[in-house]
């Protein structure tokens, strides 16, 4: 049965993040701190609102939260336990947990497995964040259900970047 008012709240602290991250409103940590610690509430209450409990899309709200939770790796890490759990028990879509799985890489200043996290070098260009394993990549992003990482590669940097400085 979903929780419609964990969904519901879910989605509403999503859109936020994405506004922000997009630029139509000023950077804000505290908003991002504000999203994690009630994200960490639910956990907490009901543990990690999978597709049962708020379907796919309060899902992947949840899971895009603990990804924008970088300025605390231990909880960042506690939520990637949490989604690991759950995405064995086929609750979350795996690529939810290569995405979370490499941002807490690369925020420990680990290699990732999965090469879903790309950085700004020093010119400002956006590249593709140190691998573990690269030989193994591509079989790797297949079994979690990524595309190749030269397709994923190719998409990524035809984006249009536009960088702001955060505060």
């Amino acid at each position: 049965m979903v929780n419609k008012k964990i969904r519901r709240e879910l989605l509403t602290m999503a859109r936020a993040d994405q506004v922000m991250r997009r630029g139509r409103y000023p950077w804000n940590k505290n908003k991002d701190r504000q999203r994690a610690k009630r994200l960490f509430d639910i956990i907490t209450r009901y543990g990690w609102p999978d597709e049962q409990m708020v379907g796919t899309e309060g899902e992947t709200a949840a899971w895009l939260i603990a990804q924008h939770t970088d300025f605390d790796i231990k909880l960042q890490a506690h939520f990637l336990k949490l989604l690991r759990t759950c995405v064995r028990k086929k609750g979350a879509p795996a690529p939810h947990l290569a995405y979370l799985e490499d941002r807490v890489r690369v925020n420990q200043g680990r290699p990732q497995f999965y090469g879903t996290q790309f950085r700004l070098n020093k010119l400002g260009k956006l590249t593709l964040w140190k691998i573990e394993n690269r030989k193994q990549l591509d079989i790797k992003r297949k079994r979690i259900g990524l595309e190749p990482i030269a397709l994923y590669r190719k998409r990524m940097l035809s984006k249009t970047v536009t960088i702001k400085k955060r505060r």
